[in-house]
């Protein structure tokens, strides 16, 4: 969609409904309370674009900021946890550890047995179903070529680039970007 607005000629393939695979039948977790230290730059900057995609696209991608836990269950887990909140802050991340009494305001529904909790007010969910319907349409609609139920059957290098072959089509291309699974 980008690179199209952008003036960039592409063709966007799937092998069945744009969007129905993994990409749009997920929970659509925004959870950067659980992501690992390394990942989480990538994951607060995902968080930063679903904020603004509805607008970009002009459809509600179903973002909701509700919160999230990572659960300790021991108290070795709940200080491996304090130890890590300062890195997971210096990175941007909202976070702060909670009691297990805490934990259980804020979800009943959990175990008294645990030691406690990492909270971050940043965590939440989006409609991931919605979400490649509406890229796929801004990107036909800024002169993309979408093509679904072509499933990729070749890729072959070329002089030059690349020769795919999707479904009954195939298309010479400079570069490929495999965004599957």
């Amino acid at each position: 969609w980008r690179l199209a607005r952008a003036g960039k000629r592409i063709v966007l393939v799937d092998k069945g409904e744009v969007g129905r695979e993994a990409s749009g039948a997920n929970a659509g977790g925004i959870q950067p309370v659980l992501t690992a230290l390394d990942l989480l730059p990538y994951e607060l900057e995902a968080r930063r674009l679903w904020e603004g995609l509805g607008d970009e696209l002009n459809v509600d991608v179903g973002l909701v900021t509700c919160g999230g836990l990572r659960i300790a269950e021991t108290e070795a887990d709940l200080a491996a946890m304090a130890d890590l909140v300062p890195a997971q802050r210096s990175l941007g991340l909202d976070v702060r550890v909670v009691s297990r009494q805490e934990a259980a305001r804020l979800v009943p529904a959990l175990t008294p047995e645990i030691a406690g909790a990492a909270y971050s007010a940043q965590d939440g969910f989006a409609a991931s179903r919605l979400l490649p319907a509406a890229m796929a349409q801004a990107a036909a609609h800024s002169g993309a070529v979408v093509l679904p139920f072509h499933p990729v059957q070749a890729i072959a290098r070329r002089s030059g680039g690349f020769l795919v072959r999707a479904g009954d089509q195939e298309i010479a291309a400079d570069a490929v970007v495999d965004a599957a699974g």
